[in-house]
Parts: C-alpha cells; structure tokens; sequence
C-alpha cells in the first residue's frame, strides 16, 4: 500500500504541472493528515483559477473575471491585469490625438512608449503648424484668384488657357470670348498661330509678336503682343497666351520708321537708314559693297515735260536698282546708294552696266533718253578709314564715271516734242 507522505507529495506535483489533471481524496486520508490534504486542495483551486486567469490575459483578454481575494497566487496577475487595461486605455487616448499620456511601469517598454508618445506630439505639433501656414496660404491663393479673375473681365487683353497634352481650351476671359464671337475667321487665324508654337518656342520666347490680316469686311492688318508661360491649371499642366492688341502702337512705329527711314516718293529708305545701316555692318565686321547711283537726264526731264514725267522717270530707275538685290536707298533727289554683301565690288559694277545697257535701249518709246553713272566700292571688314572717307572716294569714282560715260543732250536723237 502506498504511503500518504508519497499520496500528497504526488499530489502536489501534480498541482504545479498538471493542475487540470491533479485530485485527491480527502476520505481516505489519515485523521493526521486530512487538515494537510484540505490545504492542498485550496492551492490546487487557487493555482487553476490563477492559471486560466494568466491563460486568458496572454491570449489578449483583459475582460477576464479575476479570482477573489482570498486567492493570493492571483493577486499579482490581478495587478498586471489592472495595468495593462488601463495602458490600453491610455493608447486609445494616444489613437485620439491625446499625446500627453505616459507610463511609469514595466521598464524598458515604459520608455519606448513615452518616447513615442513625445515624438507624435512633437510631430502633431509640427503638422498642425503646417496646416495652419498652408491654409493661409491657399485662403491668400483663393483671395489672389478671386481678384485675378475679376481682374480678367475688366482687362482689355485676350487671355486664352489650353490643356498642353490635346490642346483644349480651359478658359478664356470675357475680351476673348467677345473678339472669337466678333472676328471668327480673324480669331481662328490667331489661335491656329498660338497653337502652333512648340512648347520649345515658347520657353525661349515666352514674349512674341504676331500680326494677322483680317478677314471680316473692314480688313486690314491686326497686331499683337503675346506673352505665354505654361503653370499648373486644375491638376493639369497648361499654356496661358495673354493677347495685348497692339495695332495703334504698331502702326505708329511703322509711320515713325518711314518719317525717319522711309523716302515718300519711290518707297525706298532713306540716307538716314542708308548711314545707320552701313555703320552697322562696320561695327559687326561684315564687308560689303557700296554702290552710288546717279541719275542722268534727270533735270532735262523735269524742266522739259514736267515733274510728273520726271517723277515717273525716277520710280523706273527706283525699280530697276529693285531687282539687283538687298539694300537700295534714295539718299537725295537724283542719288541713290546700294548696299550689298556677299559679293565683290567689280561684279556689282557688272550688274550696274547690264541694268543701264537694258534701260537705255528700253527708252526710244520716250521723249527723253534713260540712264544713269555709278561706281561701286568695296569696304572691307576690318575698315581702313571712315565711313565718310568711303562715300567721298565712292561719290569722286562716280562722277568720273559720269563724264567718261554720259552723252551730251546735243549728241542724242532725242527732242522735245513741242519744238
């Protein structure tokens, strides 16, 4: 028979590793012994209500009943308990934005969690400052484009946005929508210009000019400047072109140019332009060839049948000096300079010679012979002397030219028809 010492000390290992598995019976204990196996009963309770209790809160419920208070092996996990719902409730609070909970238990871990809950409320912080800034900037954005737009259905110029990717229209201003309701073809002719400029185009001249001969009834030619930039249109990179209408200032530059460039009779620039262009070509260090033509009979013709005949005689040689190339100036009432590069002094006298030869023969249907001398001079591009220097060795070259090469009136077939 087995002794009760071994009974209970079986008993009471079964209590600590099979607490599920262990029971005794008290019945059969020694009158001595049956207070001892009574007390061990109650370990062997309070040990399994403690070892569910455990169980459950390593498996993650807090909810678990506790054991009553006389179970003292369960008091610590009790505490534990207690603990750990109450850092679950702390970071429910963190979840909800309250940074300021720390814990002050469980070591280590206590310093992670208030490191982190520092940190978040360094950040939150952080983040609430940005916010602040950013929605001031976006109420001083919304502020800004409010005035924008309502400064754009005031403005006279034609603002325009297209989609860069499909080139659609976004939007366009009241100025706009009024100059393609009022000119259709005229503005379809200017949106077919701004359309096709590349974006490289436009990133190097972001300031352009176009002009456009109108289509409509009162036609006539329409300028404008344009500046266009590409920015960020509602989620979508765009192209704005803002149009400013610049025909009145244009067409004053261009009646200033021909006050001061242009000779009113033959069309032709003037000695003003004739100057300022070679003294151009002098300092960029570009040869060319100057060329002074005079006009002969020019007087004879004017004093015989009439300035209006001699008028007609200067815009024939006006014309014919036309087709020999670049630059033809009228630089006084019978004297005429021609400027070109690229070519050589005597090849210009050449084409000179064959222009007189062809106007000469092309006169016998007039009263009045047709011609005039010349003489052509090189200037090279690193100038030897002054422009003034070159124009009074060119004008003595012509004036040679003239007496070697003009007929006396007496010697001519010509007369007038009213003697």
């Amino acid at each position: 028979m087995q002794k009760t010492e071994d009974v209970l000390f079986q008993y009471l290992k079964d209590i600590l590793y099979h607490p599920d598995q262990a029971s005794l019976d008290i019945k059969a204990l020694p009158p001595e012994f049956l207070k001892l196996g009574e007390g061990m009963c109650f370990l062997a309770d309070c040990v399994r209500e403690a070892r569910t209790f455990a169980t459950a809160m390593a498996k993650g419920d807090l909810s678990q009943q506790p054991p009553g208070a006389e179970n003292v092996l369960a008091a610590p996990i009790k505490d534990l308990q207690n603990s750990l719902r109450h850092l679950a409730w702390q970071t429910q609070e963190v979840a909800k934005g309250d940074y300021s909970q720390t814990v002050d238990f469980m070591g280590e871990f206590s310093q992670a969690f208030n490191t982190m809950t520092r940190q978040l409320k360094e950040r939150s912080e952080s983040l609430i400052a940005e916010k602040q800034i950013i929605e001031a900037k976006n109420q001083e954005l919304e502020r800004n484009l409010e005035l924008v737009m309502t400064l754009t259905k005031f403005t006279h110029n034609m603002i325009f946005i297209y989609s860069i990717e499909g080139h659609d229209l976004l939007f366009s201003n009241e100025s706009a929508e009024w100059f393609c309701k009022m000119r259709p073809k005229t503005s379809r002719k200017v949106l077919d210009i701004i359309l096709g400029k590349s974006d490289e185009e436009l990133e190097e001249f972001p300031f352009w000019e176009m002009a456009v001969t109108e289509e409509e009834e009162d036609k006539g030619t329409k300028y404008f400047g344009v500046e266009s930039c590409s920015f960020s249109w509602r989620d979508q990179m765009a192209t704005v072109h803002i149009l400013m209408d610049d025909t009145e200032r244009k067409k004053k530059e261009n009646l200033m140019y021909k006050l001061a460039y242009v000779d009113p009779l033959t069309g032709l620039n003037n000695r003003r332009y004739a100057m300022d262009q070679m003294k151009r070509l002098m300092e960029e260090g570009t040869s060319f060839v100057m060329s002074f033509i005079d006009i002969d009979y020019l007087k004879y013709c004017n004093d015989t049948f009439g300035h209006k005949s001699g008028d007609e005689y200067l815009m024939e040689i006006a014309n014919a000096l036309k087709s020999l190339g670049e630059e033809v100036c009228r630089i006084g009432g019978d004297e005429f300079i021609l400027i070109q590069t690229g070519i050589s002094a005597h090849n210009q006298d050449e084409h000179l010679e064959a222009l007189r030869a062809m106007l000469q023969e092309g006169s016998t249907d007039k009263p009045y012979p047709k011609s005039f001398s010349f003489a052509s001079l090189e200037i090279p591009s690193q100038p030897e002397m002054s422009l003034e220097e070159y124009i009074k060795r060119t004008d003595t070259k012509m004036y040679q030219y003239k007496v070697q090469h003009k007929k006396p009136l007496k010697d001519m077939v010509y007369q007038d028809h009213r003697v």
